[in-house]
């Protein structure tokens, strides 16, 4: 018998954090909420997309041809934004003000950005997926509204992993455990 289903990411989130995300866990998920089937298996299949295999015999799947995509300009999502969107968009996707800057100055590793926060952010930013994550992807700036006095240019910092940027942040515990949970 199916249970009301409740937020698609609420949902994911409590898949990644409570369970091994093994098949049974995957079918008891949908059989759970059948109403969220599709997703609850692109999620699961994207997860496992990243974890490495014991299994020597399985062949590798071809590389996909990414030549199409980079045909299309990259936008900044975060470009004309104002504090009070920016500050709406943090509390949407359940995260401080002062990780969502730093993924806007791009000095979080992409690669270490939980999928779930990503997809949440593109959706509130009115972005795609594609054009955020190769605006993350380029190079990090240094912080705009800051005032330099140097002969030199000021050097950008080295990125910091996701984890990294959530240790160091100051937030709620709850959520500090939650983001982390997420990602180890």
């Amino acid at each position: 018998m199916s249970q009301p289903a409740p937020d698609l990411s609420e949902l994911l989130i409590e898949l990644a954090a409570t369970t091994d995300m093994s098949a049974e866990a995957v079918a008891q998920a949908i059989e759970a909420y059948p109403a969220q089937r599709d997703e609850i298996l692109r999620f699961a299949i994207e997860w496992h997309a990243g974890v490495e295999s014991d299994d020597s015999d399985v062949p590798p799947l071809p590389a996909p041809d990414l030549s199409a995509f980079g045909f299309e300009p990259i936008i900044d999502p975060f470009a004309g934004k104002t504090s009070a969107e920016l500050n709406a968009a943090a509390a949407a996707c359940d995260i401080p003000i002062s990780i969502l800057i730093k993924l806007e100055q791009r000095s979080i590793d992409v690669g270490t950005v939980p999928l779930l926060l990503l997809r949440s952010l593109s959706a509130f930013l009115g972005t795609q997926l594609n054009n955020l994550l190769g605006f993350l992807s380029l190079d990090p700036t240094l912080s705009t509204s800051a005032s330099y006095r140097s002969d030199k240019p000021p050097e950008v910092a080295p990125r910091v992993s996701f984890a990294s940027a959530i240790r160091s942040t100051k937030m709620d515990e709850a959520q500090r455990t939650r983001w982390l949970a997420l990602i180890e």
